[in-house]
């Protein structure tokens, strides 16, 4: 019988970052990988937040290591924040996070059709 796991993949070491102190520590302490929220499109309110030119810069920084960066955008998006949320995707487009950890099933739509090329993680 063949094994249904040819190939085991070590396990990727995932941690938040709240702010840019915790996302610098994740970096410097072994993270694979480092995710965060941006100031008006993450769950976590009661953490700091990025705003996209902390995001720029701790992307650049990760990338440069090799550290992936995932950004969440795990908010319920209102017809009133659409606007704002596809200027947030524009900036990230350029910024080129590793993926995008989204909720809305709206939103994960308008990234399928308008921003094809981000891997999505729900």
């Amino acid at each position: 019988m063949s094994n249904p796991y040819p190939q085991h993949k070590k396990p990727e070491l995932l941690s938040p970052a709240g702010d840019m102190e915790c996302f610098f520590a994740a970096v410097e302490n072994g993270a694979d990988a480092v995710y965060f929220g941006l100031k008006d499109f993450s769950a976590r309110a009661s953490a700091d937040n990025f705003a996209i030119d902390d995001a720029s810069k701790a992307i650049a920084y990760a990338h440069k290591r090799p550290v992936k960066v995932y950004i969440n955008i795990n908010t319920l998006i209102k017809t009133r924040e659409l606007e704002s949320v596809v200027d947030c995707l524009i900036a990230l487009d350029e910024l080129q996070p590793d993926a995008l950890i989204i909720q809305d099933l709206g939103l994960l739509y308008l990234i399928q059709s308008q921003f094809p090329h981000f891997q999505l993680h729900a």
